[in-house]
C-alpha cells in the first residue's frame, strides 16, 4: 500500500504544480486536482502510516476551496520536499524487509536482507527495480524458509510468515490488500514512476525559467513564455532561443557565471543536446538533470545576505503603515478645513476639480501605500527573538562551500557517469560507497536544518527541496551504475523474459500466446544463460553461506518440470500433440535421459573405485580383528557420536580409534544431488504416461482425449510460482520495474 502511496504522491503533487505553472489562466479557478486530494489522504490515512507532516500540505490545499496561484507559488516547495522526502522515508523503498516482516519499527530488530540490496538503491532508485512483485510475492509466504522446490506446491503452505496464534488478524489484513490490488491494478500503469518523473522534471525547469521573465525586456517577455511552453516537446528552435536569452542575461551580468551555466546545462539535457549523456539509459539522463536542477535551485534561493530579508519586509511594513497614517490624518485635516471654509467635501466635483495637486497627489499615494501594505502583509514571516538567520546564513554557506559545492558534486556525478562506460572494477564499489555517505552528509544536513531553523521556513524550506532534488538524482544513477556491475553475470533482460514466462497468470497472453511458448522459453538457451549467470552470482556474494546460495540459485530441474508441466497443459488445450509439441517434448527427455545416464555412469565408477583391490586390500582378505573387536567397530560406526555425547562416562579413545571414527564419519558423507528428485521424477513420469498414452493413436490403438482440466493449469501455477516468486524474492534488485504490471494476476 505505501508503494501505491508514494508513487500517487508524487503524481498528485506534480499535478498541481504543473496546473499553477502550465495550464492555469485564471487565479480564481478552482484546481482541477482538487477532487483527488481527498480520496488520497483518505487512502494514506487507512491504509499507511502517513505522518502529518507528510500531508500538511495537501492538507493546507483542501481547506482551500479556491487556491490562489500566488498561494500555490508559496507552497510549492513543501510540497515537493514531501513527495521527496516520501521516497527515502517509506518502509518499501528503505526495508522491503522490514515491510514484509509484519512487526512494528524496532530498532533493535536487525533484519536479514538480500546481499543485492545494498544501499546503492534505497530510496527512490528502488522504484526501478522490481520491489512492488517482491512484496506482493513475500507478503504470505517467505523463499528462505523453503526447504526445497516441489511440484505441489508444499512448501509455499509450509513456509508462511504468520504463525497460528496471529492467523486471524493477518487474514483480515489479506482481504484488504487483495480487495485494494483488485481496485487499483491498473494506477501504477497510470502512476509510472519514470513518466512522472520526467513531467515532474519540465515543471521544476519551467518554473525556473518563468522567474527570468522580469529580467527580460518588456516586448521580449511573450515570445519567451511562447517559447518555454515549447520546451516540453524538446523543440530545437525554442531551445536555441532560451539558450540565447540566457546569454544576453548573462552578458548583461544580471546573474552570477555560475548560475548562468547550471541554467544552460538544465535546459540542454531536458532537450537531449547534452553530448556527455549520448548512449547512456534514461534514467541516468534523468538522474544527472536532477542533480543540476537541485544545484540550480539552491544558489537561487541561497540567503545572499546576513541581514534577515524577513526582517527587513517587517521594516518595511512598519514604515509603510506609519507614513500612512501620517498622510491619512493630513487628508483628515484637509477634508475637515474644506467642510469648514466651503461646507462641502474634498470628494465633491467641483472641489476636486479645484484641488491643489499636493491634494489629488496625497489621494494616490495613500492608495498605493494600501496596495503595498496588502502585499507586504502576505509576505510577513514569523520570527524568533532570538537573532538565528545570521547563523543560518553561515551554515549554509559552508554547506555550498562544501559537500554541496559544484565541483565536487559534479565530479561525483562525472564518475559514476564513467563507470556506466568503463569497464567494471574494485573502483566501482568505492565510488558507490562514496555516494552513500555524501547522501548520509546531506541527510544529516537536512535534518539540522529542519530541527534548527524551524523558524525560518520560508528560507529553509525551498532550500531542503533543491537537496531533495539532488540527492534523488544522484541516487537514480547510482542504482543505475549498482545494476550495471551485475550484467556480466545475467542480463536483466533475459531475466525478467524468464520472471514473466513463470508467473505470468493467465498463462495466455499477447506476450505468451500459448503454453508452448512458455515452454520454449523456459527450455531456451538464454535460459540456460541465466541458469550459470545465477549460480555464478549467488557463489561469488554469498560465498560464506553456501546453503542459502544454494536456495537462491534457479536449478535445471525447475527449468525441465516447469516446461514439461506447460508442454502438457499445451497438448491438453489443442487435444493434441503437434510437430512443435513433440520435438520439445523429445528435446526435455533426452536431456533427463542423459543426465540420467550420466548419473548412472559416475555412481558406478565410485562403486567400482570402493570395491577397488588396491584401496581395501585388508577388507578383501579379512579384518583380522576379533569377535569383540569386530562388534565394537560396528558399533562405533552405527553411533558414531556416542564417545562425544558420553564423554564423562567412557574411557579416553585410542589414536588408532578416533582415526577410524574419522574415516567411517568421511565415508557417510551425503551422496551426490541428482537432476531430479524422487517427486519430480513421478511428475515427469506421470505426464509422460499420459501424453503418450492419451494422444499415441493408430489403426489397432484408439483412447479417449482426456478433458482439459482447470486443476492440472493450477498445479502447473503453483510449481512455476515457487520458482518465479523465489527469483523475484532473491534477484529483485536485478529486475525492471516494468514486470510488475506483467505479475498482478499471478499475485492475485
Amino acid at each position: 500500500m505505501e508503494y501505491l502511496a508514494v508513487l500517487w504522491q508524487y503524481k498528485l503533487i506534480c499535478d498541481c504544480i504543473a496546473e499553477v505553472y502550465l495550464k492555469r489562466n485564471n487565479n480564481s479557478d478552482q484546481l482541477s486536482t482538487f477532487s483527488e486530494i481527498r480520496p488520497f489522504i483518505a487512502f494514506c490515512l487507512k491504509l499507511t502510516p502517513a505522518t502529518s507532516q507528510q500531508l500538511q500540505g495537501l492538507y493546507y490545499l483542501l481547506d482551500c476551496y479556491k487556491v490562489s496561484a500566488d498561494e500555490i507559488s508559496l507552497l510549492w516547495s513543501e510540497l515537493a520536499v514531501a513527495a521527496f522526502q516520501a521516497f527515502w522515508s517509506s518502509t518499501v523503498t528503505t526495508s522491503p524487509e522490514r515491510w514484509l516482516s509484519w512487526q512494528p519499527f524496532s530498532m533493535e530488530e536487525k533484519m536479514v536482507s538480500s546481499s543485492f540490496m545494498n544501499s546503492s538503491i534505497q530510496g527512490v532508485g528502488i522504484l526501478n527495480r522490481a520491489v512492488f512483485s517482491k512484496c506482493l510475492s513475500e507478503i504470505l509466504t517467505s523463499s528462505n524458509k523453503w526447504s526445497q522446490w516441489d511440484t505441489t506446491g508444499l512448501p509455499i503452505l509450509s513456509a508462511s510468515r504468520v504463525t497460528l496464534g496471529e492467523c486471524l488478524e493477518k487474514a483480515e489484513q489479506l482481504q484488504e490488500i487483495s480487495k485494494v490490488l483488485w481496485t487499483n491494478a491498473a494506477f501504477s500503469s497510470v502512476a509510472e514512476f519514470r513518466h512522472t518523473d520526467s513531467r515532474f522534471q519540465y515543471v521544476m525547469l519551467h518554473k525556473q525559467l518563468l522567474a527570468l521573465q522580469n529580467l527580460i525586456p518588456v516586448e521580449m517577455q511573450e515570445e519567451y513564455l511562447r517559447n518555454c511552453n515549447k520546451v516540453f516537446s524538446k523543440d530545437l528552435v525554442a531551445l536555441q532561443y532560451i539558450c540565447k536569452v540566457l546569454r544576453d542575461v548573462g552578458a548583461q551580468e544580471m546573474m552570477p557565471e555560475q548560475i548562468l551555466c547550471l541554467w544552460l546545462t538544465c535546459v540542454q539535457q531536458f532537450c537531449g543536446q547534452d553530448i556527455g549523456l549520448h548512449n547512456l539509459p534514461e534514467t541516468v539522463q534523468r538522474g544527472s538533470l536532477w542533480v543540476n536542477l537541485g544545484l540550480l535551485q539552491i544558489y537561487l534561493w541561497l540567503p545572499q545576505t546576513m541581514f534577515d530579508p524577513a526582517v527587513k519586509r517587517k521594516y518595511k511594513l512598519k514604515y509603510a503603515v506609519e507614513e500612512l497614517h501620517h498622510l491619512e490624518c493630513e487628508r483628515k485635516t484637509h477634508r475637515l478645513s474644506t467642510q469648514l471654509h466651503t461646507g462641502k467635501d474634498l470628494e465633491d466635483e467641483p472641489i476636486n476639480s479645484h484641488d491643489h495637486p499636493h491634494i489629488r497627489l496625497l489621494h494616490q499615494r495613500i492608495q498605493k501605500l494600501k496596495d503595498q501594505i496588502a502585499r507586504l502583509d502576505q509576505k510577513q514571516a514569523f520570527r524568533p527573538q532570538t537573532p538565528l538567520f545570521e547563523s543560518l546564513y553561515q551554515e549554509v554557506h559552508q554547506y555550498v562551500g562544501s559537500i554541496a559545492q559544484v565541483s565536487k558534486v559534479q565530479d561525483l556525478l562525472t564518475r559514476l557517469l564513467k563507470l556506466l562506460r568503463a569497464d567494471k572494477s574494485q573502483a566501482v564499489q568505492n565510488v558507490l560507497n562514496e555516494e552513500a555517505a555524501w547522501q548520509q552528509s546531506h541527510h544529516q544536513f537536512r535534518r539540522h536544518l529542519a530541527e534548527s531553523y524551524a523558524a525560518f521556513p520560508d528560507v529553509v524550506v525551498p532550500l531542503q527541496a533543491a537537496i531533495l532534488q539532488m540527492q534523488h538524482g544522484l541516487r537514480l544513477v547510482a542504482s543505475e551504475v549498482h545494476k550495471a556491475t551485475f550484467d556480466s553475470f545475467v542480463s536483466p533482460a533475459k531475466l525478467g523474459s524468464l520472471v514473466a514466462s513463470l508467473l505470468s497468470f493467465p498463462s495466455i497472453g499477447s506476450t505468451f500466446p500459448t503454453y508452448l511458448s512458455h515452454a520454449d522459453t523456459l527450455c531456451s538457451v538464454s535460459s540456460l544463460e541465466v541458469l550459470h549467470g545465477l549460480k555464478r552470482l549467488s557463489l561469488k556474494y554469498i560465498a560464506e553461506e553456501s546453503e542459502k546460495a544454494q536456495k537462491m540459485c534457479l536449478t535445471q530441474e525447475q527449468l525441465l518440470v516447469n516446461a514439461l508441466l506447460y508442454l502438457q497443459c499445451h497438448a491438453l488445450s489443442k487435444a493434441g500433440v503437434d510437430h512443435k509439441s513433440l520435438l520439445l517434448f523429445r528435446h526435455l527427455f533426452q536431456v533427463i535421459i542423459n543426465e540420467w545416464d550420466e548419473q548412472e555412469r559416475q555412481a558406478q565408477e565410485e562403486e567400482e573405485q570402493k570395491n577397488s583391490l588396491y584401496r581395501y586390500k585388508t577388507k578383501s582378505h579379512g579384518s583380522g580383528l576379533s569377535e569383540e573387536e569386530e562388534e565394537e567397530r560396528e558399533f562405533r560406526r552405527k553411533f558414531p557420536l556416542h564417545e562425544k555425547d558420553f564423554e564423562d562416562i567412557t574411557a579416553q579413545e585410542t589414536l588408532e580409534g578416533e582415526m577410524e571414527t574419522e574415516v567411517v564419519l568421511e565415508e557417510a558423507g551425503p551422496p551426490e544431488k541428482t537432476l531430479l528428485s524422487h517427486h519430480s521424477m513421478k511428475t515427469v513420469m506421470r505426464v509422460h504416461q499420459q501424453l503418450c498414452l492419451s494422444f499415441a493413436q493408430t489403426l489397432w490403438y484408439q483412447q479417449n482425449i482426456p478433458p482439459n482440466q482447470s486443476k492440472l493449469q493450477l498445479s502447473l501455477f503453483l510449481s512455476c510460482y515457487q520458482t518465479g516468486a523465489s527469483l523475484i524474492a532473491h534477484f529483485y534488485p536485478l529486475i525492471g520495474s516494468e514486470i510488475n504490471d506483467n505479475l498482478h494476476g499471478s499475485q492475485l
